[in-house]
């Protein structure tokens, strides 16, 4: 599995949506629902499967898969 569809997954897991509604470019609040304590813990699910610092503990830090896609590859 790639790390992109790994990504896309977890978010759909984190949220409690269907992998088919997550995009690159779904905004997390506005599009899936997530307040900000679900974006926190959807950060921290991401350093644990990748093994990687991405979040600063700032939820507005990342809006969408993309950025978050970003953040893991400048991590490692």
């Amino acid at each position: 599995m790639s790390t992109e569809d790994r990504v896309l997954q977890i978010i759909a897991e984190q949220f409690e949506c269907s992998r088919g509604q997550v995009t690159l470019l779904s905004d997390f609040t506005q599009d899936l629902g997530a307040d900000e304590i679900a974006v926190i813990e959807l950060m921290s699910a991401l350093e644990n499967e990748f093994g990687v610092q991405i979040s600063n503990g700032d939820p507005n830090e990342f809006r969408n898969a993309k950025g978050v896609l970003e953040a893991i590859a400048l991590a490692r």
